[in-house]
């Protein structure tokens, strides 16, 4: 977002900063930053205590000219609070790449609310996907066996670090370097051993189209 010169306020779990955003603050903190967002985006996993996170109360601090983006899960934002909005104009628009339900039913109102964005959560599909990890599966193997540039690299405890992140795990508690190795060691030698046994297997159906072509 920085191209575009916004201001970035992040709501957490904690006040720890965060590389980007001009502020951080507890979600405890959220009514009070709602009367001043332009746009407020949703990117927090569903839980208990986050279900209808978004509904008439925070609708109604909001400022008439704002936009709520939702891509995180629909429950997050209370459906009928948010067509309610809508159409009583208390928000500007709204754009959800997740609904509640989902897939949202033919004939449901939010269809016909307006000011809205609805998008079908999907982005790739086996079809798209499946060749291209082809592609860097057969290109780290051939790097482990040769040369090792492989692509795509990520350090064990960085990537440690992204899942205790994803599960809202906070930054005192993430273990030390030994502790992801101890982690990570096993299972990246057994990644490149699958790696490789799916590059023989590969291999030898390939062998073996060839032998069968007149």
């Amino acid at each position: 977002l920085a191209p575009f010169d916004v201001e970035i306020t992040i709501i957490r779990r904690t006040d720890h900063p965060v590389y980007g955003a001009q502020e951080t603050l507890t979600t405890d903190r959220l009514p009070d930053v709602l009367d001043s967002t332009d746009v407020l985006v949703i990117a927090a996993a569903h839980t208990a205590e986050t279900r209808h996170l978004i509904s008439t109360r925070e609708f109604e601090r909001m400022k008439t000219d704002a936009v709520v983006v939702n891509i995180a899960r629909g429950p997050l934002i209370d459906a009928a609070a948010l067509e309610h909005a809508l159409r009583n104009e208390l928000i500007a628009g709204a754009a959800l790449d997740v609904t509640d339900p989902e897939p949202l039913p033919e004939g449901h109102t939010l269809w016909t609310a307006p000011n809205i964005l609805i998008t079908p959560h999907q982005a790739d599909t086996p079809d798209m996907t499946a060749p291209l990890l082809a592609v860097r599966i057969e290109h780290n193997v051939r790097a482990f066996l040769g040369d090792g540039r492989f692509v795509g690299v990520v350090t064990m405890r960085l990537a440690l670090a992204l899942i205790l992140a994803a599960l809202g795990v906070d930054e005192w508690l993430r273990p030390p370097l030994w502790a992801s190795l101890v982690f990570w060691g096993p299972v990246t030698v057994g990644a490149v051993i699958g790696a490789i046994r799916f590059y023989k297997t590969m291999w030898v159906y390939h062998q073996y189209e060839e032998s069968q072509q007149p």
